[in-house]
């Protein structure tokens, strides 16, 4: 989690008054992220993909991520997710099907 902070310093002579506050603080709703996509092997091929395991940073809701939220282009093209289908394996991985029609 990111953390904040922030401090008050002290006050020059006439007052001289030395004084600090501080206070901290961390926002606790970081989105989950990628961490690992499955490596193509070998690449390049002649043969489709049939499954790429997706791990995320913390747990996803698998009610929450489906095919719908999966882009997949070659060579900067059209979507090609038409016919996908993704499997929770875990918390925090998915099994992405059928990238190869």
């Amino acid at each position: 989690m990111p953390a904040m902070s922030g401090s008050l310093g002290s006050l020059s002579p006439p007052n001289a008054v030395t004084n600090t506050v501080s206070q901290s603080w961390a926002k606790g709703t970081v989105a989950p992220v990628i961490v690992l996509l499955e490596s193509v092997s070998p690449d390049p091929r002649n043969t489709p993909v049939s499954t790429l395991d997706v791990v995320f940073s913390q747990p996803v809701d698998p009610a929450t991520f489906d095919a719908t939220d999966v882009t997949l282009v070659r060579n900067g093209g059209a979507n090609l997710s038409g016919a996908l289908t993704v499997t929770a394996l875990s918390g925090t991985t998915f099994r992405i099907g059928g990238p190869n029609t």
